[in-house]
């Protein structure tokens, strides 16, 4: 920690104690699954109306906002599961940073975001849902936006580029849009300063449009605590864990409907 109040995040700045790169992933994914567990069987299930729940909707069939169902999806996408994509932006930043292969890197992420494309069309909305598409590929948008700003170009140039791959995500429909990638543009633009980083969270909030929920600014507590060390390796369980959650939560679904 320097005088100023800032800290070095990384391998030549390390804290003792704190939170590790694969706690914090870890915090991210319950964070997610708690958000998707509410889409997948709440919301697809009991209000889209193929599960029954008494009292939630009033006898004119229109939904019952004061139900605790309706309720539990505040606490559980309004709130907890907004902490998830910070995380995961903060995260690739630092991987971006420290990885010894940027290409497969990209590779990686580009692969395992086309193998989640039909669970994450599954899970969310039972087909596929044209005009949408998951996560993984905000992510590697966001990837090709850090390059982009490391390109031996004039500003303007990389400018325009992180411009033009913003609006890619947006007609792509990825979770998040453009907002994702400026995020990730804006946690790199802050990377090894813990003030700057959280207040650039604090600015998404107001500025960019898919992250105007409030409570997103939770996701920067963890993120706060961040010790600079990588933990437990776990490098391809969360590439796993994202569309292999994302079936669970879709044949969990189809089997309380059967049954």
């Amino acid at each position: 920690m320097t005088r100023t109040g800032r800290l070095n995040w990384g391998s030549n700045g390390e804290l003792s104690g704190g939170l590790s790169g694969s706690t914090l992933k870890i915090i991210a994914a319950i964070s997610m699954l708690i958000d998707h567990t509410f889409v997948a069987i709440f919301e697809q299930g009991y209000i889209a109306g193929k599960l029954y729940m008494p009292g939630l909707f009033t006898p004119d069939g229109v939904l019952n906002y004061s139900h605790w169902v309706c309720w539990l999806g505040r606490v559980m996408r309004s709130i907890i599961g907004r902490m998830a994509f910070p995380i995961f932006c903060f995260l690739l930043v630092q991987g971006f940073i420290y990885t010894s292969d940027r290409r497969n890197y990209k590779l990686r992420l580009l692969i395992f975001a086309l193998l989640s494309e039909i669970p994450f069309n599954l899970a969310l909305w039972d087909t596929y849902h044209f005009g949408t598409s998951n996560v993984l590929f905000t992510l590697f948008l966001g990837l090709i936006s850090l390059e982009a700003m490391e390109m031996e170009r004039h500003p303007v140039l990389r400018a325009l580029a992180v411009a033009g791959i913003a609006v890619l995500a947006q007609q792509l429909g990825s979770d998040y849009g453009a907002s994702g990638v400026l995020l990730i543009v804006g946690l790199y633009l802050a990377r090894g300063d813990k003030m700057m980083t959280v207040l650039v969270g604090m600015c998404a909030v107001f500025v960019l449009p898919a992250l105007s929920n409030f409570m997103t600014v939770l996701a920067y507590i963890p993120i706060a605590f961040y010790n600079g060390k990588r933990g437990l390796k776990l490098k391809y369980a969360f590439y796993a864990f994202y569309p292999g959650h994302l079936l669970v939560l879709y044949f969990i679904r189809c089997l309380m409907v059967r049954g």
